[in-house]
């Protein structure tokens, strides 16, 4: 349905299976004698901070959220314009942005969200720019990280804008990109699928 993937200078498809009309190439299938590794498997997560938070920039117009453990879902507000200030943010109950028409950014220390529970959903016209934390614990550089056994689609969808200057970590998930959403920069991405549909790219 429009859709298109760009990968950097090293790409590859090392097992599993690409679909594509007649009129598209699909790349060769390549076996390696050694199977490729999850080159962050050995991360401990973070542990759940102390600090509770509740605010996830809840009203229009800007804000700032503040790193912590979060019990409810991180939901700004429609038109909501979201600065994320340095630190963790711990979800344990997803990442949404439903309400329309938000923004949210990393400060310039960066942020590691880690999402613990529930389902990230970037939709409606939002932009979610983030980078990784730049000073220790920097967990070798990963923005948004869900927990490695969660199989929960990781979702971006009606005409949201993705930009990650890091990893996006999600070893058991299906990365969705669709409905004219589009990722024009993720610097390292471990996910188990890729579903491009509806003009995503």
């Amino acid at each position: 349905g429009g859709s298109t993937f760009t990968a950097g200078s090293t790409n590859f498809l090392a097992g599993g299976t690409c679909s594509a009309p007649a009129y598209l190439t699909c790349p060769p299938s390549t076996t390696y004698t050694t199977p490729l590794t999850d080159p962050f498997a050995g991360f401990a997560p973070p542990a759940k901070p102390a600090t509770n938070r509740s605010d996830s920039c809840s009203s229009y117009g800007a804000q700032t959220a503040l790193p912590g453990y979060y019990a409810n879902a991180f939901s700004p507000g429609g038109g909501a314009t979201c600065t994320l200030a340095t630190g963790i943010y711990y979800l344990n109950n997803g990442l949404n942005t439903n309400n329309g028409g938000i923004t949210i950014t990393s400060a310039p220390g960066g942020v590691l969200i880690y999402v613990n529970g529930g389902s990230i959903n970037i939709t409606g016209g939002s932009t979610f720019r983030i980078a990784p934390l730049t000073s220790p614990p920097t967990y070798s550089g990963i923005s948004l990280w869900q927990t490695a056994a969660d199989t929960s689609p990781i979702a971006f969808s009606g005409d949201a804008t993705i930009v990650l200057d890091g990893a996006l970590y999600g070893p058991k998930a299906q990365l969705v990109i669709a409905g004219g959403s589009h990722a024009p920069f993720i610097a390292v991405l471990v996910v188990r699928s890729i579903d491009l549909n509806n003009s995503g790219h």
